[in-house]
């Protein structure tokens, strides 16, 4: 009664699973969002981490290393806890980048941030925006948003936006409730 070939490979199989499945748990937690350009998102921006003030808890900055197609970074930390919360790269251009298959920058960057954090999705709602997450409240968003004259959506185009957006929805979630703690103790003296 010896093994015959299907005997085999089904202990073959059983004996490589829990490797495979360790395999795919690693590539999985190889995926997580946790920031760029020396940031990290749910992290006290480091020390010695240059940047300016441009609004309440907006920060501008210039990494190390620049983006092709992108001229302008930012981020955002909560304002008690001081953890950031979004990290962005932005450049204002004159020519659409809708639909992206016309923009070179983010067809460039599309397949390089794939290799690192897995299939980016096409959002149904506003077409060319994509994003990618990590399933732990990290996310990376490419878009391309017009600008126009007035801010809302029915004036005249004058631009066009190319965001790259790394943040994370539970820090959002918590730096939100901290403004509201803000604004709380900033108006209760006034007895409202």
């Amino acid at each position: 009664m010896g093994y015959n070939l299907v005997n085999y490979t089904k202990v073959i199989i059983m004996n490589i699973s829990p490797i495979l499945l360790l395999i795919f748990s690693m590539q999985v937690s190889a995926n997580t969002i946790e920031g760029a350009f020396g940031l990290k998102l749910g992290k006290l921006v480091p020390s010695d981490f240059k940047s300016q003030n441009l609004e309440d808890n907006i920060f501008e900055f210039k990494p190390k290393h620049l983006i092709p197609g992108f001229n302008q970074y930012s981020y955002r930390i909560s304002p008690i806890g001081r953890k950031v919360v979004w990290i962005k790269a932005i450049k204002i251009i004159s020519k659409s980048c809708r639909p992206p298959q016309s923009d070179q920058y983010i067809n460039e960057l599309i397949p390089i941030l794939e290799l690192k954090y897995g299939k980016f999705k096409h959002d149904e709602y506003s077409e060319p925006n994509r994003s990618t997450s990590d399933g732990d409240g990290g996310a990376i968003y490419l878009q391309c948003n017009y600008l126009t004259e007035n801010g809302t959506n029915s004036g005249a185009i004058i631009g066009y936006e190319r965001i790259l957006e790394y943040s994370n929805w539970s820090e959002i979630e918590k730096a939100n409730a901290e403004v509201k703690e803000v604004l709380i103790k900033k108006y209760n003296k006034f007895d409202l």
